[in-house]
């Protein structure tokens, strides 16, 4: 995927809340039956290990709320799911707490992460929006500028009755004029930014 295909899916994503949660509801339940189709090879070793991706990607797609619920359907679709007894939520022992505990608080500073990246992420979208103004407004300005140029030259160099030394001191004088009144207003208008 590219840079701007990530960009465009992201903004999308973002729109609308009930598509975050939704999102984050479906890629939490495709990792739990990832990871439940793996169970005849890893047992119950790593039980959380396919649901780290699904929390990472609501924490930096979906934000805080829908990343939560993937924690918690993470959570309950585990204990139930794959860690034994299985088709049961009761906590056996010691090791299956610490395990839950210890994917809640890798989760949490997932879900922190990625917070912090999409606040940084929305707000470097805001100032390049109104960089791209800046510089539409810019071009509007050098256009002008450009356009009093071209006129200004085709008065300075319009056909003229005077020859001589006369003609060479009219026109020294009008392309002075000319260029103090353009320096003027790009001064202008470069002070305005």
């Amino acid at each position: 995927m590219t840079t701007s295909t990530i960009a465009t899916f992201s903004t999308r994503l973002s729109r609308n809340l009930a598509t975050r949660y939704a999102a984050a509801f479906f890629v939490t339940a495709a990792a739990l039956l990832a990871r439940r189709a793996l169970n005849p090879l890893l047992g119950d070793y790593v039980p959380y290990i396919t649901l780290f991706p699904a929390v990472a990607f609501s924490a930096w797609y979906c934000g805080i709320g829908p990343s939560i619920l993937s924690i918690l359907l993470s959570v309950i679709g585990a204990q139930y799911w794959l860690v034994p007894p299985v088709d049961s939520l009761r906590i056996l022992n010691t090791a299956q707490s610490v395990g839950i505990l210890l994917f809640l608080l890798v989760s949490l500073l997932i879900v922190g992460m990625g917070e912090v990246n999409r606040r940084n992420t929305e707000a470097f979208r805001r100032a390049q929006g109104a960089l791209e103004q800046r510089v539409q407004q810019r071009t509007v300005d050098l256009d002008a500028a450009n356009e009093s140029l071209r006129e200004l030259s085709s008065e300075l160099f319009a056909p003229c009755r005077f020859r001589g030394a006369s003609f060479e001191i009219m026109m020294s004088h009008r392309l002075c004029q000319g260029l103090c009144q353009h320096l003027t207003r790009s001064r202008d208008s470069t002070s305005a930014w």
